[in-house]
Order: structure tokens, then sequence, then C-alpha cells
């Protein structure tokens, strides 16, 4: 969960019966603009999904024009998931033209943020002559 300033508050919310539920499949354009008030103060998906572990793809994206897949696979306890809320109010992109709100999809493997200030958070401490590892890959692919 976020605060009022979009800021992590470590509390984990059940996303079942939310705009957040996307285990069956969405149309996260089609949720963008719903009243449910983390979406409106973050004005759109900004949240971090807390994940199973287990063999199967973290997240999966297709663009049903082309056609075009995306399949996320992860170690990483976490997903962040961002649609761009903020894009219309960057700079102009290196055309000199400026990107329009939801231009982009980001899908950031990842710990949960604020990890180090909530126990209950997987650690990311790492010490000295510790190693950790972590593999995320993403997966290009298209419908058939």
């Amino acid at each position: 969960m976020l605060d009022e300033a979009l800021l992590p508050t470590g509390a984990i919310a059940d996303v079942a019966g939310t705009p957040f539920d996307l285990r069956a499949g969405a149309v996260l354009g089609e949720r963008l603009d719903d009243p449910h008030p983390p979406l409106r103060a973050a004005r759109g998906f900004d949240l971090t999904y807390l994940l199973d572990a287990g063999d199967g793809p973290a997240a999966v994206v297709t663009e049903p024009v082309t056609g075009r897949t995306l399949a996320v696979h992860t170690t990483e306890p976490a997903l962040q998931c961002y649609t761009g809320n903020f894009l219309d109010a960057a700079p102009p992109a290196h055309v000199g033209r400026r990107f329009a709100r939801h231009a982009g999809l980001c899908l950031e493997t990842q710990h949960c943020p604020d990890a180090p200030n909530q126990p209950h958070f997987a650690s990311i401490v790492v010490r000295p002559g510790e190693v950790r590892r972590s593999a995320t890959s993403f997966v290009f692919g298209r419908l058939p």
C-alpha cells in the first residue's frame, strides 16, 4: 500500500475485488479510470505485487492487435507494475514530442519497497562475503 504521498506503508492489501486483481487477466487500460482510491492517488497502476514462488510466469502481457506477448519470470519476491502515470509531465522525448499519460508500462522485478524498514518483508541486506543472486527473464513471443 502507498500513503497519500505515494510512499510505501508496509501494509499488505488483498487485491481480490479491486481493479488491481489481474490474476484472471484484464485490459489495463479499462481499469485506469476506476475510482478506487489508490488508483486515483497514483493516477494509474503503481503497485507492488507479492509473488507466489513457482515455475509459472510472474506476469504475462498480451498486445491484442499484433498478438505480441511478454512473459516475465523471476526469482524475486515481488513485481512492480507501473503504467506511466506521469509521462505527460516528462520532458519531450528524443523526437521532440511529449509522451502521453499511460504511454508506457513498467514491470520491475524486485524486493518489496521499504524492505529495510519492514521486518515482515524479505531482507535485502547483503553482508560482506555473502553472495545474493536472482534471475529475471523477459520472454517475448506471439500468440498462435
